[in-house]
């Protein structure tokens, strides 16, 4: 919910949400600066599986198995200015979740913005929100999910038994 406050010819805008969630990401802006976007928001996980099937002694096993995982995230409702600023960050050439681990910009993950919708409005009392995915750049951050052993078909099994 959005709450303005009018005083003496001022406007105070403040977000009020019920979730104390937040995503805080830094993004170089149009002039190669970092910037420090912090979206009240909502995420959803995804993780999808990939993997091979086989038969062995009567019983089927997956081999090759690879997680995915992207980030669904939906803000709360945001002024037009602010909503039109993130637009900014969907398309910047690097952007890094701050994870409050790191303590450089250089050493926070990389992410990638992989679909986004933004829909904006300038008419009196509607709301304006983003929603984006995105997911890792690297992939040893691309899932934090264990890893099976049953990588049977990796490098140090490719040479042929004679």
């Amino acid at each position: 919910m959005l709450l303005s406050v009018f005083i003496n010819g001022k406007c105070f805008s403040y977000y009020i949400t019920q979730k104390v969630g937040q995503n805080e990401f830094y993004f170089r802006n149009n002039f190669n600066c970092y910037e420090l976007a912090v979206i009240p928001s909502s995420t959803t996980t995804k993780t999808e599986t990939e993997s091979s099937t086989a038969i062995c002694c009567d019983k089927m096993i997956q081999y090759d198995i690879e997680h995915t995982q992207k980030f669904e995230v939906q803000s709360a409702q945001l002024l037009l200015s602010h909503a039109k600023w993130l637009t900014e960050m969907m398309t910047s050439p690097e952007i890094r979740l701050n994870n409050h681990i790191a303590k450089q910009i250089k050493k926070m993950p990389q992410i990638l913005i992989v679909d986004y919708t933004s829909e904006l409005t300038d008419a009196p009392g509607e709301e304006n929100s983003i929603q984006f995915e995105w997911q890792y750049a690297t992939r040893d951050m691309a899932t934090f999910l264990e890893q099976s052993d049953y990588g049977i078909f990796t490098q140090e099994y490719t040479e042929q038994y004679e």
